[in-house]
């Protein structure tokens, strides 16, 4: 604990402190807290993108949706490690002759949950990079953003400008009415990830069925 309060001291505890199955349920604790994190940030991004508050700060509103475009990708990316990580994880530590049936269920719902990932990226028929992110209307907006800065005659800036801004707001609510849906489509892989594993785990009665190792 030492590290969250910013103190002095150790940052990991004794290993002769506490047994192997204190350990193995703080490694379920943390992949599921790590889970709920990723799809929160994902759930947050529409709030995001549909409020701009820079303008006196000298920020494109292009950049602006950019970032967190490029980030909700990131973050779907992010979500898909954790979870095939957590089901990998509870696949190899039940794969014991008693608890078969647990691995044998989160084998199944990793390739789910690949299958399912595999569909929320193909958002818009959309081109990610090493590290950017483009589509036609991104595109669009680009040029249309230096055309509003750069044309020689006041009245073409202001019509390019007039025209970007029209764009950009339709693109805006796309992307976050898009994020939005894909939310409920992440959340529909949920449900199976930790509805037919609880039961077996016994996590909504609080308790964690141990593999026989750890008894």
């Amino acid at each position: 604990m030492t590290h969250i309060f910013g103190r002095d001291g150790p940052t990991a505890l004794d290993q002769s402190l506490h047994s192997p199955s204190e350990d193995f349920r703080a490694q379920i604790i943390w992949y599921l807290l790590e889970i709920i994190a990723a799809v929160e940030m994902i759930e947050d991004l529409p709030l995001y993108i549909q409020r701009f508050s820079f303008r006196k700060k000298q920020v494109s509103k292009l950049r602006y949706l950019r970032h967190h475009v490029e980030f909700y990708f990131h973050q779907v990316y992010i979500l898909e490690e954790k979870l095939t990580k957590y089901l990998t994880f509870i696949k190899n530590e039940y794969n014991e002759s008693e608890t078969q049936q647990i691995s044998q269920s989160a084998a199944y719902l990793c390739k789910q949950v690949k299958a399912a990932f595999k569909e929320v990226r193909k958002t818009r028929g959309v081109h990610v990079h090493e590290k950017s992110y483009e589509d036609k209307t991104m595109t669009q907006l680009f040029f249309l953003e230096a055309l509003a800065k750069s044309s020689p005659e006041p009245g073409l800036r202001s019509l390019h400008r007039s025209f970007f801004d029209s764009t950009f707001q339709k693109y805006q609510r796309e992307w976050a009415s898009t994020i939005s849906e894909n939310v409920i489509a992440i959340e529909k892989v949920l449900d199976p990830c930790f509805g037919q594993l609880a039961p077996c785990l016994d996590l909504g009665a609080g308790q964690l069925l141990l593999p026989q190792k750890y008894k």
